[in-house]
């Protein structure tokens, strides 16, 4: 169950999925420091116009969300979780939230 404070996280990574259905791609590489700068969400927001408003979200605790466990995949796309291709790097964002849901980063 996703914390009240990261409101918004669903609906984001429902809109990733849709931008890996219609072929949209991103490097990892790009996705990664987008996290790492937390600006992922804003990124994608611009570049694709997400089918989200971002004034009904914290954008900054979505981005807080992704900037922590950036670590925890960087270096390890293949080997952990099976992403092989650079160009890749939108598949990061759902496989971030189903761990969080598979709860390794709980602190509850």
């Amino acid at each position: 169950m996703i914390r009240d404070i990261e409101k918004g996280i669903g609906l984001f990574v429902w809109n990733v999925l849709l931008l890996i259905e219609q072929g949209e791609n991103e490097e990892i590489v790009v996705i990664e420091e987008k996290m790492r700068q937390k600006e992922l969400v804003r990124y994608l927001y611009s570049k694709y116009n997400l089918r989200m408003s971002l004034e009904a979200y914290d954008v900054e605790m979505l981005e807080e969300f992704f900037n922590k466990r950036v670590e925890f995949i960087e270096g390890c796309e293949l080997s952990k979780f099976g992403i092989a291709k650079t160009e890749s790097g939108l598949f990061i964002i759902p496989v971030l939230f189903s761990l969080d849901v598979e709860s390794p980063f709980r602190q509850d």
